[in-house]
């Protein structure tokens, strides 16, 4: 036997046939194919559906990755959440990120059905919130009571928990109030 290897990517079709000393010449063999693909696939492409890539929180984030490989289709991607290298999530082409998910790190790779891995893409920013807050509470300051009468000006404390803390003007958080539901006004917290 005498070992012959390809080393060249693509798909190839082989028919052998055996000549011995003499120079007798034997029949062709049956075809046979080989198929190499040592090719890795392209850095993928993030496309947000919804949502941007932005350090702040939202509550419609759906990414579509898209890559290219050498005609070898795409088995999934990977996801990394923190730049260690390693792999921390694995999803199809469509990527919707679960409630409390945070990283200003995250970064997505491709691996086909060969197990040839894309190089990561950028970092890109994701955080998810969908859960609604609670019912605000109000607290009515310099003592007023609430459905009193009074010439001064009335402060009043607004306070809504949610999954993610306090609603407030750090956290990108506001209140609205309105006193016919047509009318709404909106105010930071």
């Amino acid at each position: 036997t005498i070992p012959y290897i390809i080393t060249t990517n693509g798909e190839w079709d082989f028919y052998v046939r055996a000549i011995d000393r003499a120079g007798n010449v034997g029949e062709w063999s049956d075809k046979f194919t080989v198929r190499r693909d040592a090719v890795n696939p392209e850095v993928p492409v993030i496309i947000y559906n919804s949502g941007m890539n932005i350090d702040k929180w939202q509550n419609n984030i759906n990414i579509t990755l898209s890559s290219k490989d050498t005609g070898i289709p795409i088995k999934h991607y990977e996801l990394d959440w923190n730049q260690d290298g390693i792999v921390d999530y694995t999803t199809d082409g469509r990527f919707i990120p679960w409630n409390g998910y945070s990283s200003c790190n995250t970064r997505f790779r491709a691996v086909d059905i060969l197990d040839n891995v894309s190089d990561w893409t950028e970092t890109v920013h994701i955080h998810m919130d969908t859960i609604k807050p609670d019912p605000p509470t109000f607290e009515f300051l310099d003592g007023y009571v609430q459905g009193t009468w009074t010439n001064q000006d009335v402060k009043v404390s607004m306070k809504a928990g949610d999954n993610n803390g306090y609603i407030g003007v750090s956290q990108g958080g506001y209140f609205q109030y309105t006193s016919d539901f047509i009318n709404i006004v909106s105010i930071e917290g």
